[in-house]
């Protein structure tokens, strides 16, 4: 008796399994139903918000870590109630690219201006502007945006 790879009972038990890893954000991470650049930079204009935009992908070790450290995060959570938050994944990201640069690394942060404008916030990692791989970054990136943005107030 051999089992392997090729053994489709195998192969879905390792689908599973690649799937079980497979983080997403908790459904209380709050979110906005708007993906697209235009949408985003409008809904932040229209509401006055700085936006913050996370770019991921289902399959990336480094995405999940950063799903898993925001879903138990309060601080975090609450912090993203003064942004427009997006979370793009997917095709859906290939639109989020820093301006006049080609990003080939996830995840990715953005921080916009209420005004559309992408905000000088940086990751810790200074050869990865937009990588921000824990909540403690993303709270840390936060609070710079607000201030950035001239949104201390929110």
């Amino acid at each position: 008796f051999r089992v392997g790879l090729a053994d489709p009972d195998m192969r879905s038990l390792v689908w599973w399994f690649v799937a079980a890893l497979a983080a997403e954000f908790a459904k209380d991470v709050p979110f906005d139903s708007v993906v697209d650049v235009a949408a985003v930079k409008a809904k932040a204009a229209a509401e006055s918000k700085p936006a913050v935009v996370f770019v991921t992908q289902s399959w990336c070790g480094a995405c999940n870590n950063l799903k898993n450290s925001m879903n138990g995060n309060a601080k975090v959570k609450g912090l993203l109630q003064k942004f427009i938050s997006v979370h793009a994944t997917g095709d859906a990201g290939k639109q989020w690219q820093a301006p006049g640069k080609s990003d080939g690394y996830v995840p990715r942060v953005y921080f916009l201006s209420p005004k559309g404008d992408v905000l000088d916030v940086k990751g810790p990692n200074n050869q990865y502007a937009h990588f921000f791989s824990s909540a403690d970054d993303v709270v840390n990136g936060l609070n710079k945006a607000l201030k950035q943005a001239g949104r201390e107030d929110l």
